[in-house]
């Protein structure tokens, strides 16, 4: 697993963010994906817009629910 799409419900139109995960910033210790049981911590940093921004997740496998949410980072405009 190294792409996941995350959905953003309460943005305006109910956004939906493909995310290549950073290895390095994910957690899977509490993940079990044969039993579909517990949960992974995804983070990456994207360009929105031209907009720097990092996406952090938490997400349960056994509901594929969770929460997250966008950081703008500084000097955050891209050109």
């Amino acid at each position: 697993m190294r792409y996941v799409f995350i959905k953003f419900p309460n943005s305006r139109e109910a956004t939906y963010v493909g995310v290549r995960m950073d290895e390095a910033a994910t957690d899977l210790a509490q993940t079990d994906f044969a039993g579909g049981t517990g949960s992974v911590h995804i983070e990456r940093m994207l360009i929105l817009n031209t907009v720097r921004a990092r996406c952090v997740a938490d997400v349960e496998l056994s509901s594929l629910s969770g929460t997250g949410h966008l950081a703008v980072l500084e000097e955050s405009a891209v050109r």
